[in-house]
């Protein structure tokens, strides 16, 4: 799972990048040498910027991880999502060239289905995307540096269903007070409210870490991986610069 390498986690202040950041964050216990990960609020999913902002900031707290600043003009062209997907992954690449982080992880998750599982057709759909998105941190990247450099992108939820990231939520013991959507964080409006509704049907648990929200009470990054390493190598991008 590509412990050694440090990433730059794509965040929107919901359920599935917090899951990857605790992933992240607990793979980086006890290293003393290397980039930390670093959470980065963009608009890759639903919800306003200030709540998305102000959600990322809270996770970021709470697992320990440094975050970078958003940068607002991502969410002028957000309705537009080749454009947007695409200007959030050049400026993801030149923050992890800043940064000296070789890793983009892009918690990409399915639309909810009747079905158990995503379908193929939607599996195949965030590949073939991130595989269009691989080339544009070439791009990038040869523009920026001329130095070599080697960037992944994971995407290590995108054949998980809902209930199966909202497992890997629950068992890490993680706060739903922390996601942009939570009323009594101050989530409100028709989209908090179609995103509660969501997480809470696929099973996550909303009292953890009310009292005392810190990461450490569930499942370790280990466990995590053997849940995920399987998943990784599809979902995985080697970008070689």
């Amino acid at each position: 799972m590509n412990a050694q390498k440090a990433a730059l986690i794509l965040a929107d202040g919901d359920v599935p990048a917090l899951v990857a950041a605790a992933i992240e964050a607990e793979k980086r216990v006890g290293a003393t040498e290397g980039p930390a990960p670093v959470l980065w609020c963009c608009p890759i999913g639903p919800g306003p910027m200030t709540a998305q902002s102000e959600a990322v900031d809270r996770q970021a707290r709470i697992l320990g991880l440094d975050i970078e600043a958003p940068t607002p003009a991502l969410w002028t062209v957000r309705d537009h999502f080749e454009e947007s997907l695409l200007t959030i992954l050049a400026r993801a690449t030149q923050i992890a060239g800043q940064r000296g982080l070789e890793r983009i992880v892009w918690p990409a998750i399915s639309p909810p289905s009747d079905d158990d599982y995503p379908s193929i057709a939607q599996m195949a759909a965030i590949v073939d995307v991130s595989e269009g998105l691989s080339r544009v941190i070439d791009a990038v990247s040869r523009y920026e540096t001329s130095a070599e450099r080697h960037l992944e992108i994971d995407i290590p939820f995108f054949d998980l269903a809902d209930r199966q990231v909202a497992d890997l939520f629950n068992d890490f013991a993680l706060p739903a007070t922390a996601c942009w959507w939570d009323a009594s964080s101050g989530g409100s409006g028709a989209e908090a409210a179609i995103a509660s509704e969501r997480w809470l049907a696929a099973g996550v648990e909303t009292e953890h870490g009310r009292n005392n929200p810190a990461l450490g009470e569930g499942r370790s990054a280990a466990r995590a991986g053997d849940a995920l390493d399987h998943r990784y190598t599809p979902g995985h991008v080697d970008t070689n610069v």
